[in-house]
């Protein structure tokens, strides 16, 4: 959904399972900012990642304009299209420090399970970009 010029928000729907044949049926966003180069704002679950290249290509774009992907949180929902984007852009890839370890082992957030906290944006010195 084009919000501006240069800003566009991409709903990525996905079930959620909660056990025994039961579904939630869920969604989240991700967000574009396009000028001459593109910035990826999350990147949705990792079974949505065809809907961010078929919104890319409606809007006349692809996913090699993508130079920066930056992850807000690291939850399932927000970095599961990471690997996908990876292969198909030659994005950078940034978060919090504080979110390296459970980027790089999705698995702690099953094992975990995190209540969902809000980290304070204003304290945090440092982006952790990897490539």
């Amino acid at each position: 959904m084009k919000i501006t010029e240069t800003v566009h928000a991409i709903k990525h729907p996905f079930r959620l399972a909660l056990g025994e044949g039961q579904y939630a049926e869920r969604s989240v966003y991700s967000y574009l900012l396009a000028g001459d180069r593109i910035c990826l704002i999350d990147t949705g679950v990792s079974s949505t990642s065809l809907v961010l290249q078929g919104y890319l290509e409606e809007i006349g774009r692809s996913p090699d304009e993508i130079s920066l992907v930056l992850i807000t949180h690291s939850h399932p929902d927000h970095i599961g299209g990471c690997k996908a984007i990876k292969r198909i852009s030659p994005a950078s890839f940034g978060a919090h420090a504080a979110e390296k370890p459970w980027i790089e082992d999705v698995e702690r957030q099953y094992r975990e399970r995190p209540i969902l906290t809000s980290l304070s944006w204003s304290k945090a010195r440092f982006l952790w970009i990897w490539n």
